[in-house]
Parts: structure tokens; C-alpha cells; sequence
């Protein structure tokens, strides 16, 4: 009986270490590397993690484009001109391929991509819930960086978090 008992409590322990490391979500067209590193975050740090959004069609990045405008977002080459007239938005400037908007809760401010720019639309990117700006050094063992300064839970391959 106490060999039951101690084999019922090692695999009550291994599957519950296990069961904390997993990605679900919006994972289907990411790309399998991306979604790799995500599954390696994953295991080192014990965590599950929701992939929010991962690709999104052109249609789709011309949606939020169009909403961070009509919220009185300003495209990323007038920056200077909207920090100029009060605004509070501090992402630097992108060229042009970004509109800088107010979030939908109007807290802060969120950088979208331009439609054709978004790496979302190539499965390069992707929101995952579970991950923020002080998981840089891990996210940099794994290959994956934050690469917008705003949005703690963009990620994209790479070594160098950008917060």
C-alpha cells in the first residue's frame, strides 16, 4: 500500500509540473519556430500561456488601423506634430507604418501596424497573455524578444527586448 501511496503522489506532482506549460490560443498560422520558442517559454518558466492573437488576415489590420485613428491615434511620421499639440503618446516614431492610438480602455497608447506591415499577418508575431516586460532575460534565452515599447505582450523572434 505504501508503494501505491508514493507512486499516486509522484504522478499527482509530475502532472501537475506538467500541466503549467503549455500555449493555447490563436496558435494555428503562427510560424513553428515562433510557436516553438513560445512552447520552450513556456516549460522554463511554468506558465501557461494564451496566445490572444497570432495572425491576423490584411482585412483585420485595416480594422484596428482605421479604430486607432477614429480613437484620435496619429500616424507615426506626425509624432512630433501630435506630441507637439498635447498629446501624451511617447513611442518613438516608426517612419509612417504605424498609427500611435489611444487604447480602447484609455489607458495609454498602442502602436498598430501599418495593413501589409504587420508581422501578425505572417504569423512572425504574436499577443500572448502571461508574459511581460520583466521576462525579457528569459524570453531572450529562448530566442523571442518584446520589440514595442507599449505592449508587454507582443513578442517576435529575437535576442534584444526593446524595454
Amino acid at each position: 500500500m505504501k508503494k501505491f501511496a508514493l507512486f499516486a503522489v509522484l504522478l499527482l506532482s509530475f502532472n501537475l509540473t506538467t500541466m503549467a506549460q503549455s500555449v493555447t490560443g490563436s496558435t494555428n498560422s503562427l510560424q513553428t519556430s515562433l510557436l516553438n520558442k513560445l512552447r520552450q517559454f513556456a516549460v522554463n518558466t511554468d506558465r501557461d500561456l494564451y496566445v490572444r492573437s497570432g495572425d491576423r488576415t490584411i482585412n483585420e489590420q485595416q480594422a484596428l488601423w482605421d479604430a486607432g485613428l477614429s480613437r484620435g491615434g496619429h500616424i507615426s511620421s506626425d509624432h512630433a506634430a501630435a506630441v507637439r499639440n498635447g498629446s501624451t503618446c511617447t513611442i518613438t516614431t516608426t517612419g509612417g507604418n504605424a498609427v500611435h492610438a489611444p487604447r480602447v480602455n484609455g489607458n495609454g497608447w498602442m502602436e498598430i501596424a501599418r495593413p501589409g506591415r504587420s508581422k501578425h499577418q505572417t504569423g512572425e508575431a504574436a499577443d500572448v497573455d502571461g508574459i511581460s516586460f520583466s521576462d525579457c532575460s528569459t524570453l531572450n534565452r529562448v530566442g523571442l524578444r518584446h520589440t514595442v515599447s507599449s505592449e508587454p505582450w507582443h513578442v517576435e523572434e529575437g535576442s534584444n527586448c526593446t524595454h
